[in-house]
């Protein structure tokens, strides 16, 4: 993660601090050069016309500047490791020209040496004076003179007086936090600094020591100082609070994990049990259907008014047996007539004169018989009438007929309070469409926010969290229910970091 650290110097005669020295330090020449290999740019601006490189600058600045004065300011500042050599490059230029302008003289230099965690530690030294630019040309000799207010000509550059209040120490700070932000967001990282004390951020730890060139150089030879200690001890209980607070947040996304398993199987549940009850509906409404169509083919056939239901029952009881002698007395006069045809043919044939006299008596004799038998086919039809309107007759066609409109009244009774269920399950169907729809959409999103919340989940933890997985069943809340007591925590926590552990694998 990116860390800040932003330090406002000033090196003054009176506390034995050379500029001169200084710049060699940090430009890593002449008795520095040994860590050459550790500087990465290296850049100065807005140098007199006498000044022929930074070096000529700060050495005028030990020579002539006076008596226990400030010979230079100085930012050091740690660069994001995140950011590439380029993208800390325009970091720091961005941040110089905000700063400082084009009125100080400023020397700078990126390092990026070793640091303690065996990664990187790139950081930059600006040196710059306090002195401002105010377009008047002086030697050296006069440049860091006294200042004169009524001839400024004759004396020295002024110096700024703002650089020391602590007011602008502290918007230094937070103009650094916004420009080192600003460029890890452009370039596409989440982490940010913060320019505020780790009290002030609510981190209960104490700050790392600064360590001095000298005490890094014993350290880096494997001699540890007191401050090394203390250093290495912070970042090791600073490690260990962080596994720690990283196990509660994993404890915490499991026990949501868990609620949301509970809620999708609860929501499973209930989409199933709606799925179930419109499939029972709509198989209710088969049957309804079904019904209606076979009474409305009953009832196609049933009688319309009581006078209806009476033909209709006389023609049950009496209907058959009078088609039966219609068709006797039709039988009967096709025979007569067939029989009288055959004896006119006869007498066409032999032109009026009787050549087959026994041929004609038997047809003769035929035809008598037909006729008696049609006539007596006559008589059963028409006393089969008289008797099929008696009064015995009329009273079963009554009492059949009020059988067959009542049982057509009871079916129409039937039909219509089907209807009604009818139109009800219709109504109902929507709703349940409805409802299942809401569920399947409610079950969707529960899925999602689970596997959002499982997709932060480190890949050791998803496997332990899988491999430990049991069926999740209404009323479970998987493993991680809040009701836990804390032992259960604990010792759920010393899993997680024997696995993590086991497994190399950062949370």
């Amino acid at each position: 993660m990116a860390i800040y650290r932003f330090s406002l110097k000033h090196g003054s005669r009176a506390d034995g601090k050379s500029s001169g020295g200084h710049v060699r330090y940090i430009l890593r020449t002449e008795r520095y050069e040994y860590g050459a290999h550790e500087l990465t740019y290296t850049e100065s601006g807005n140098m007199p016309a006498w000044a022929s490189g930074p070096t000529e600058f700060w050495d005028a600045a030990d020579t002539y500047e006076r008596v226990n004065a400030q010979v230079y300011s100085e930012f050091e500042i740690a660069l994001p490791r995140e950011l590439t050599d380029d993208q800390r490059l325009w970091l720091v230029k961005d941040f110089v020209k905000t700063e400082i302008g084009e009125k100080h003289p400023y020397t700078l230099a990126i390092h990026n040496v070793e640091a303690m965690d065996g990664g990187r530690n790139p950081h930059v030294h600006v040196m710059f004076t306090t002195r401002a630019l105010d377009g008047i040309e002086r030697p050296k000799e006069q440049f860091f003179k006294r200042a004169n207010a009524k001839h400024p000509e004759q004396g020295g550059a002024q110096k700024d007086r703002s650089w020391k209040p602590k007011e602008r120490l502290i918007a230094l700070r937070q103009s650094w936090e916004n420009h080192c932000n600003v460029t890890l967001k452009c370039a596409g990282h989440t982490a940010v600094v913060d320019h505020r004390s780790l009290e002030a951020q609510g981190i209960d730890r104490p700050a790392e020591p600064k360590l001095s060139p000298y005490e890094s150089m014993l350290w880096k030879q494997g001699i540890l100082s007191e401050k090394v200690e203390e250093i290495l001890l912070i970042r090791e209980l600073t490690a260990l609070e962080k596994t720690q607070a990283a196990n509660e947040e994993i404890l915490q996304k499991l026990q949501e994990i868990g609620k949301l398993r509970d809620f999708e199987a609860r929501v499973g549940v209930t989409l199933d049990k709606e799925r179930s009850l419109l499939e029972t509906v709509l198989t209710e409404r088969e049957r309804v259907d079904k019904r209606i169509e076979d009474l409305n083919n009953k009832l196609s056939y049933a009688p319309g008014s009581p006078q209806d239901a009476f033909d209709m029952a006389k023609d049950r009881l009496y209907g058959r047996a009078i088609d039966a002698h219609l068709h006797s007395i039709d039988c009967w006069r096709e025979e007569r007539d067939r029989i009288a045809q055959e004896i006119e043919n006869q007498v066409r044939q032999g032109w009026g004169i009787i050549t087959d006299l026994p041929l004609i008596l038997q047809e003769s004799k035929d035809l008598l018989e037909a006729h008696q038998l049609l006539n007596a086919a006559k008589d059963a039809y028409q006393d089969l009438l008289e008797r099929a309107d008696s009064p015995e007759s009329r009273e079963k066609c009554s009492a059949l007929a009020e059988t067959l409109y009542d049982s057509k009244v009871e079916q129409e009774t039937e039909r219509n309070e089907l209807l009604e269920t009818a139109f009800l399950i219709r109504d109902q169907i929507p709703a349940h469409e409805a409802t299942i729809e809401d569920l399947e959409r409610m079950l969707t999103d529960i899925q999602q926010e689970r596997c959002a919340v499982e997709s932060t989940l480190s890949p050791v933890v998803r496997m332990w969290l899988y491999a430990e997985d049991d069926e999740i069943t209404v009323g479970q809340e998987a493993r991680f229910e809040e009701s836990q007591t804390q032992g259960q925590k604990r010792e759920l926590k010393q899993q997680l970091s024997l696995k993590l552990s086991q497994d190399s694998d950062p949370v």
